[in-house]
């Protein structure tokens, strides 16, 4: 009732429709959000806000060429703040729109958002989206320095690295992931897999259980210990 109350009484002023659109959006009230945000574009067609909350309400519901549209005319009328360049970033992710997306991310990151540990996870996972192996293993090393008690950024980067066949380096990794956290499945299926490349297929087997230990479901342990246990028959 407040933030209505001061919608009516600043009818001129786009502020306080933006935080009645926000309101119902929290609520799930579309219908009414969507009502006025039009409003509040009418009011002030040159202010942002509007435009990325019609961005965020098309998204929300599947529409990505809607959202996108709304997007783009919210970066035209202002620069985006990390904030907006985040969520722009994530959006184009959704989308596919993965140079875009990572521009967008590089951004919201230079701009104090490298102190948020799930986007630099986003932005390295689009950068390998985009077959960038060089600028990705930089962030997720970036991300080791910044978060050093989270094994996820070793073990990613002890994937990217055994990907490309870096077998010993990406073995580091995922014993420094390890020593963080000895819980992580992707480590030990990781250090599994790179004994299954150098032919220790006991030492693989143990891996391989180790992560079957933290995620009884982890489908690659499950078949790569299955591929074991018919070469074991079969010998």
């Amino acid at each position: 009732a407040a933030f209505e109350r001061a919608a009516e009484l600043q009818p001129d002023s786009t502020a306080p429709l933006a935080r009645l659109a926000e309101l119902y959006l929290a609520r799930r009230e579309t219908l009414k959000a969507h009502a006025v945000l039009r409003k509040a574009l009418e009011v002030n067609p040159s202010e942002a806000k509007p435009y990325r909350l019609m961005a965020g309400l098309s998204w929300q519901r599947g529409d990505l060429a809607d959202a996108r549209r709304w997007y783009t005319q919210a970066a035209r009328r202002q620069v985006p703040d990390g904030e907006t360049a985040e969520e722009i970033g994530r959006f184009l992710r959704d989308a596919k729109a993965f140079v875009e997306s990572s521009e967008y991310l590089r951004s919201a990151i230079s701009q104090g958002g490298g102190e948020r540990r799930a986007l630099v996870v986003v932005y390295a996972q689009v950068l390998e989206e985009l077959k960038e192996p060089s600028s990705a293993e930089q962030v997720w090393a970036f991300g080791m320095r910044q978060f050093p008690d989270d094994p996820v950024f070793p073990t990613r980067l002890g994937e990217l690295l055994l990907a490309q066949d870096r077998l010993a380096e990406a073995a580091s990794f995922f014993e420094q992931a390890l020593l963080k956290d000895s819980d992580v499945p992707e480590a030990h299926v990781g250090l599994g897999r790179i004994a299954l490349r150098h032919g220790e297929r006991e030492a693989a087997a143990q891996h391989l259980k180790r992560g079957l230990r933290s995620d009884p479901y982890h489908q690659e342990a499950l078949k790569l210990l299955d591929e074991l246990k018919h070469q074991h028959t079969e010998a």
